[in-house]
Parts: C-alpha cells; sequence; structure tokens
C-alpha cells in the first residue's frame, strides 16, 4: 500500500507540475503575457520563444526588446514627424523580429570569427557622443539619452551601439562577389529557412 500511495503522489505532483507548464506556455507564448510574475520567471528560466538553428532566442530577451521599443516611442526621437505610430501588436512583431534577427547575426559573426569587445563598444559610443557637437559631462550625456531615446546608457548600447556595429563588420568581411553573396543576401535567406522556428503566435488584440 505504501508503494500504491507514493505512486499516487508522484502522478498528482507530475499533473500539478505538467498544468503549471501548461498554464506559463499559455500565457507566454499564445498571450505574449508580460505580467511581473512571468517576467521574473523569464528572465530566471530560459523560456524559448524562437529557434535560429541551434541558437534559442528566450522569452526574456524578447520581453526586454517590447520594453525597449515602447519606450523608445514615447521618447522624443520616437515623436519625431518621420516615426510611425504603431499598434501593440507592430511594437510585439518588431520586437520578436528583431530578437530573431539578432540572433541569425550572431551566428555569422560566430562564423566569421568577429567578437566585439567591450572597448570596441565605448569607442563607438564615444564616436557617437562626439558627433552630437555636445560638451556634456557623461552623466549630463546619459540624462540626454533618457530624453531622447527612453534608454540608459547600457540600454543604448545593447539596442543600439552593438547590433549596428557588429552588422557593420559582418557587411566588411562579407562584401560579396562571384563565389558567395554579401552579407545582407546570405541574411535574408538565413531568416527564411526552415530551421528559423517562430514559438510565439502574435495577432492583434
Amino acid at each position: 500500500m505504501r508503494l500504491y500511495y507514493r505512486l499516487l503522489v508522484a502522478c498528482i505532483l507530475l499533473m500539478v507540475v505538467g498544468a503549471s507548464v501548461a498554464a506559463v506556455s499559455y500565457q507566454m507564448l499564445v498571450r505574449q503575457s508580460e505580467a511581473r510574475w512571468i517576467s521574473r520567471l523569464a528572465h530566471r528560466l530560459p523560456f524559448p520563444a524562437a529557434r535560429v538553428g541551434s541558437r534559442w532566442v528566450s522569452y526574456a530577451q524578447y520581453l526586454d526588446h517590447v520594453d525597449a521599443e515602447r519606450r523608445f516611442l514615447k521618447s522624443q526621437a520616437g515623436q519625431a514627424p518621420n516615426v510611425p505610430r504603431l499598434t501593440e501588436a507592430q511594437i510585439k512583431v518588431n520586437a520578436f523580429e528583431q530578437v530573431i534577427r539578432s540572433a541569425a547575426v550572431e551566428e555569422f559573426a560566430d562564423q566569421e570569427h568577429i567578437v566585439l569587445t567591450p572597448l570596441d563598444i565605448d569607442r563607438v559610443y564615444g564616436t557617437f557622443r562626439q558627433q552630437t557637437g555636445t560638451s556634456t559631462t557623461p552623466a549630463e550625456f546619459r540624462d540626454i539619452l533618457q530624453k531622447q531615446f527612453g534608454w540608459s546608457e547600457e540600454e543604448f548600447k545593447r539596442f543600439n551601439v552593438r547590433p549596428i556595429l557588429l552588422e557593420d563588420e559582418l557587411a566588411k568581411k562579407m562584401p560579396g562577389d562571384k563565389d558567395r553573396p554579401s552579407f545582407a543576401i546570405q541574411l535574408t535567406d538565413r531568416l527564411l529557412r526552415s530551421d528559423v522556428v517562430r514559438y510565439l503566435r502574435i495577432s492583434d488584440p
């Protein structure tokens, strides 16, 4: 009888865990929930949102990009006349496609042995700061970033500087010739391959 009860308890636990996983998966994959408990869970456990070959895109990465895009669209730069107004679904799709693109770009960077160091990123960031024509202190410039883009210095480097610099380096190394297409063409083709799998189902509310 003891064995029977132990098996019964084990079965109940499996059912509870299975139901919990199913509920969390529904909140993420179908509803794209941004509830605080979902965000905390996603940043602690690597729930997948997409896959590019053997490289996984986490739900936490997707949430970070959605949040960054929303804050940009509310900033001074995001309110410029030439920036299109987006629906919630469009914001989510843009963020989702950006994290998938980033995963594909990272894959190309690995293949081409391109590694960006913090010094590389800081150098480009410093050049950007000089080109703005301001003579502000670092703290004042961080305030400008917050007002203009809605991002912190670290977020600006993560969402803007690093992706652009990495794609620029790949474009230089893969200019295209008779033997192989350019980086831009290869990236477009890569994103259309069958091993790019999207798990989120984003639709207009």
